[in-house]
């Protein structure tokens, strides 16, 4: 009974956390903190997404609680949600406009859309529990994160200001603005958190397929 308390209360952690921290993303962006000179790095853009993924992996080191509230989740559910990122056709709808440069919206968008309507099939063959599944459950994780390293690094190149090699008239300014900063600051370091937790559990995919939905 005391561990399922202890397990509640992480949760409850976890979820006040998460909302804490979108709602620090969404704060962040109204109050311009995301906004750098032309001759200053992105420093405000790399810690807001940095510093989350650096605060879970110490979690996941530090707290077993944590750990087994990771495990504890539908991994189908892990996977299935990052349905979500088909929302990345809205780069190429702006790039259509001349509000985003292509080489940022082009790779960004069709590897989001692709990525996230491949999320739900993935989360079924999931379930199947085979050596196949799990093959294709780490390659799916591999090329999400890949789209995300690629994305981030084309939309950096292509901001105004020191980083951007690839800058010209249109760039990626509007990503530091409502509601396209939410992408970089939360999203984008959520999805990798969760491919990231996808990676650690596909062992279990070709082990037993009833551990998909270990109770939490």
């Amino acid at each position: 009974m005391s561990s399922d308390i202890d397990l509640s209360r992480t949760r409850l952690v976890v979820i006040i956390s998460v909302a804490g921290w979108f709602l620090a993303a969404l704060g962040a962006s109204l109050l311009g903190l995301l906004q750098t000179g032309p001759s200053s790095p992105p420093i405000p853009f790399g810690l807001a997404l940095l510093v989350p993924l650096l605060l879970a992996g110490l979690a996941s080191a530090r707290s077993a609680r944590f750990r087994r509230l990771l495990l504890g989740i539908d991994l189908r559910w892990l996977i299935g949600v990052q349905l979500w990122r088909v929302v990345g056709e809205v780069f190429l709808l702006l790039y259509a406009r001349n509000e985003l440069p292509a080489s940022f919206a082009i790779p960004a968008g069709i590897g989001d859309v692709l990525v996230g309507l491949a999320a739900p099939f993935v989360a079924v063959l999931a379930a199947s529990g085979t050596s196949a599944a799990r093959r294709v459950v780490i390659g799916w994780c591999v090329v999400g994160i890949v789209d995300l390293v690629v994305a981030v690094t084309m939309g950096v190149l292509n901001a105004p200001g020191t980083f951007g090699r690839l800058a010209g008239e249109v760039t990626t300014a509007p990503m530091l603005e409502l509601p396209l900063s939410l992408i970089p600051t939360f999203f984008v370091p959520l999805s990798i958190l969760l491919h990231v937790i996808v990676l650690r559990r596909s062992a279990e995919i070709s082990r037993v397929p009833a551990r998909l939905a270990v109770a939490a």
